[in-house]
């Protein structure tokens, strides 16, 4: 709905003409795990290992990920908390960024990692973030919830739409 009154607003499309379509996750895909187990399997196919906060996506400038980094600035000295990265690899500029970065040391990607450990890394997460400006659905944070992993998202209205009051 919310990306629905954008496009009345900014493309003047009449809203007899747009349809909303809610997106789902393919629960046989994303469910809750064991923990234990999991946290096996994660570790021997990945490195990572928990307790972790995970980011999922692209990190363009309106994903927010530089808020997410700052704020592991803030707490990775004081907690055993790592962040966990799950998608494109870094590109030239965020590596050389991260090389000098305070918390650079507790930050791992997993580039592109296949549904199978993409599950793993929601289910073993000690929480999920999506701080993003801007979007239009917000199909990780269903992933999240559908794993039964806590999500800090940004207030945005999109996000409110697909979690609700979660």
């Amino acid at each position: 709905e919310t990306t629905k009154r954008d496009v009345e607003h900014y493309y003047r499309v009449p809203d007899d003409r747009i349809d909303v379509v809610h997106l789902a996750v393919d629960r046989e895909r994303f469910h809750p795990i064991d923990a234990e187990i999991d946290r096996e399997a994660l570790a021997r196919t990945t490195g990572v290992a928990s307790p972790y906060i995970l980011y999922v996506g692209g990190r363009w400038h309106y994903k927010n990920f530089a808020s997410v980094l700052e704020a592991m600035d803030r707490i990775h000295r004081r907690t055993p908390l790592k962040l966990v990265v799950a998608g494109p690899p870094w590109s030239a500029t965020e590596s050389a960024k991260l090389t000098h970065h305070p918390a650079a040391e507790v930050v791992r990607l997993v580039p592109y990692p296949d549904d199978r450990v993409l599950r793993l890394l929601y289910g073993c997460a000690t929480a999920f973030v999506f701080p993003s400006l801007h979007e239009g659905f917000g199909i990780p944070l269903l992933e999240a919830m559908a794993c039964g992993t806590p999500v800090v998202a940004a207030d945005t209205l999109v996000f409110h739409e697909v979690a609700g009051d979660a």
